[in-house]
């Protein structure tokens, strides 16, 4: 199991299960917060067109893709959610992920 351990400043950190535990419950919260905005009526780019470029392999629908993102009701949130949680692939927050 691992206990958390001290980095060199002394703060805690945590173990991989703890970490990924972490980011199970920061996702699921996310994906609710998107879930409650379409309920409400509000239009979140990438649920309303899944296939917009967000995953593509073409950097330029990704851009076009990101560009999107900036008239999205939940820009702050996924932001928030991609800080905490870097997400390896796809347009998050109007940004490429680092791998894009």
């Amino acid at each position: 199991m691992g206990s958390p351990v001290s980095d060199h400043r002394g703060r805690s950190q945590k173990t991989p299960r703890q970490a990924d535990a972490m980011r199970a419950v920061l996702h699921r919260g996310f994906i609710e917060t998107v879930r409650w905005a379409v309920a409400q009526g509000s239009t979140v780019p990438c649920v309303q067109d899944p296939e917009g470029g967000w995953t593509s392999s073409d950097r330029m629908q990704r851009l076009s893709a990101a560009a999107r993102c900036l008239e999205c009701p939940l820009l702050d949130e996924c932001r928030a959610y991609t800080t905490e949680c870097p997400e390896p692939d796809g347009v998050w927050g109007a940004s490429l992920s680092t791998s894009s």
